[in-house]
């Protein structure tokens, strides 16, 4: 029987658990239809996961062309630099695999001050995100997706009921910003710090 949504797997070591993740990863990504968004995590533990998705069976079943890579979490150093953990995952695998280059989204940090690559970075999210919106049942994605949905459903009942609070006192006037709530989906901010991890937080987050 296949497992439901939210099952606990336990494995008895990190490579039993690197091997059963990129497992896992390659039939979901096969089981979708369309274009399918992987976030990726930094540090070592994935790192075994990583280089498994380079090897045989999965290099040659994975979807390269429809898989798309984001960073989940980031520090503002170059790719080469041993911090860099896009540079860590190129490391790994996708320089070693058949992945289109644009399929590929780092988060800039050459040639552009911190600032900047925040608000590039958090465009390019904003963009990728809305395929989850439009095909939700095709994409993989870091564990801040299903929170975002979460605070969206939240932020969304919070503005209708400040909205219809407004319309009673004021006469049926909205504000902008209740207005653009309203509307507006719980996307990711990108924030950066200098050699501290980039992260992935929906607006209004402290």
């Amino acid at each position: 029987m296949k497992p439901a949504i939210g099952t606990l797997r336990v494995s008895d070591d990190l490579a039993t658990l690197s091997r059963a993740c990129a497992d896992h990863l390659c039939q979901m990504a096969r089981a979708a239809s369309d274009r399918v968004l992987v976030a990726l995590s930094g540090g070592n533990t994935p790192k075994p996961m990583y280089q498994l998705l380079a090897q045989e069976p999965v290099r040659s079943q994975l979807p390269w062309d429809r898989v798309h890579w984001i960073l989940g979490d980031e520090r503002f150093v170059p790719p080469s630099d041993p911090d860099s953990n896009y540079g860590m995952a190129r490391a790994a695998f996708l320089s070693h695999v058949p992945v289109p280059p644009e399929n590929v989204h780092p988060v800039p940090t050459e040639g552009v001050t911190l600032d900047e690559a925040a608000e590039q970075y958090e465009a390019m999210l904003m963009k990728a995100l809305r395929w989850r919106y439009l095909a939700p049942r095709s994409t993989i994605a870091g564990p801040h997706l299903a929170r975002a949905r979460a605070r969206r459903a939240h932020r969304l009942a919070a503005a209708r009921s400040t909205g219809l609070a407004r319309n009673k006192t004021l006469g049926g006037t909205r504000s902008p910003r209740t207005a653009a709530a309203a509307r507006e989906p719980d996307l990711p901010r990108a924030r950066l710090q200098p050699r501290r991890r980039f992260s992935c937080r929906g607006r209004g987050e402290a």
